[in-house]
């Protein structure tokens, strides 16, 4: 949590403290994003598909590591703001590709501009070397995260267990 002083303080667990930079993140690149009505999860699908277009929602939520029916819903909605459409697979009928439009086209580079600016603004006054070794340490605690809920078998899928 951060105090009046915009201090953290001290002993926070490394879930609170992903926490506070994922809702901080969230709150700067939707502020920035606003003229163009783009929220939370809709924003990582436009990111990957600017690096890799044509790709199924199935390929899209595992790149995410989020379950098919946010992939769905997020989908949905950038196919009602005219982001991205949708298209059979010429190879597999049962496969959906999902494909950028012109009109996210056009927004590419202030969407990754947006997203440079604040992951410099994180890693601001660390060193090149530092900056190397953080991403390091993030990569290997995110393959750590995912590493364990596959073993405990949890794998982002909502059930309708219990319901």
């Amino acid at each position: 949590m951060v105090n009046r002083m915009n201090k953290l303080i001290p002993g926070q667990s490394i879930g609170r403290l992903f926490s506070i930079i994922h809702w901080q993140t969230r709150l700067y690149i939707e502020e920035k994003l606003k003229p163009y009505k783009i929220k939370g999860g809709k924003i990582p699908i436009l990111i990957i598909l600017y690096y890799k277009d044509a790709l199924s929602q199935q390929e899209i939520s595992e790149k995410l590591r989020i379950d098919k029916a946010t992939t769905s819903r997020e989908i949905r909605e950038l196919e009602k703001q005219g982001y991205i459409i949708r298209k059979k697979d010429p190879k597999d009928k049962r496969i959906y590709r999902v494909y950028l439009t012109e009109k996210a086209k056009n927004i590419k580079s202030v969407v990754k501009k947006e997203a440079r600016k604040w992951q410099s603004t994180l890693l601001k006054g660390f060193t090149k070397e530092e900056r190397r070794s953080i991403m390091k340490i993030l990569e290997k605690i995110a393959q750590n995260a995912i590493s364990a809920n596959r073993e405990n078998n949890i794998n982002g899928r909502k059930s309708n267990q219990g319901s």
